[in-house]
């Protein structure tokens, strides 16, 4: 029998906030679109040839170096960006609360994010928090296209629980599951080449093998450890594949 640890589930919409916004005002880029709408300008060069990823941090959960380096290896991996992916450990930033709602999560971009996409350069945004969001089981949540938040202290504490990974294994885990939607996974910006989308929870796999299943099981836990794509199955794969080419 599969063990279900934890399950990672999604905050999908834009958020609005009155007198906020996520853009530079000089940038025409919209950085406050659904999750998955900018799926092609990360997985295609035509429009964007470089990224840029602007990490800030509560005090406390700093990301580890193997963290950065998963996150690098997987970009490199699923992007085309052939001016190079650079990866930025900016700012550490002050808690807002114990408890996040996609209102806090955006609030704290709009107040400490500094970098916006310009020219041929696509910039993401990546927020790793303290405690949780507010439904107690999210390790992840990637609120806007260009925007995602990561509760390592959270999962920490469920780390701690089980034998089958560290906390730095797990952190990693569900970075790629939230990137994995920023790239339209599954059917939010990158659309499905077969059927495979899970029945009730949008944006996931129904493959439980699969990094981007619902739920992080032991299979899609071994499967992300062992083989070179990171835990997207073939049908993952197939739809990111088709979403990668170019547009001319």
């Amino acid at each position: 029998m599969e063990k279900r640890v934890i399950v990672i589930v999604m905050l999908f919409g834009v958020i609005t906030l009155i007198g906020c916004s996520s853009n530079s005002k000089s940038d025409p880029y919209s950085s406050t679109n659904p999750p998955g709408t900018s799926a092609g300008h990360y997985l295609r060069a035509d429009e964007f040839d470089r990224l840029i990823v602007e990490i800030d941090y509560v005090t406390g959960n700093k990301p580890s170096a193997a963290n950065i380096e998963v996150m690098q290896s997987f970009l490199e991996y699923a992007l085309a960006k052939p001016k190079g992916i650079e990866i930025i450990l900016d700012d550490e930033i002050d808690s807002l609360t114990d408890f996040y709602g996609r209102n806090e999560m955006a609030i704290a971009e709009n107040r400490h994010r500094d970098m916006f996409t310009e020219g041929k350069t696509l910039a993401t945004y990546v927020l790793y928090m303290n405690g949780k969001v507010a439904a107690s089981s999210i390790g992840g949540s990637t609120f806007y296209n260009t925007s995602m938040a990561v509760f390592p202290e959270f999962l920490t504490t469920i780390a701690d629980t089980v034998s089958a990974y560290t906390a730095d294994e797990l952190i990693s885990y569900v970075t790629v599951h939230e990137f994995g939607h920023k790239l339209g996974l599954v059917d939010i910006g990158s659309p499905m080449q077969e059927p495979h989308a899970f029945r009730n929870a949008r944006g996931h796999c129904s493959d439980s093998t699969c990094v981007m299943w619902p739920t992080i099981t032991e299979a899609s836990f071994e499967r992300y450890k062992s083989d070179t794509t990171f835990g997207l199955g073939s049908l993952c794969l197939q739809d990111l594949l088709e979403n990668a080419k170019p547009l001319n």
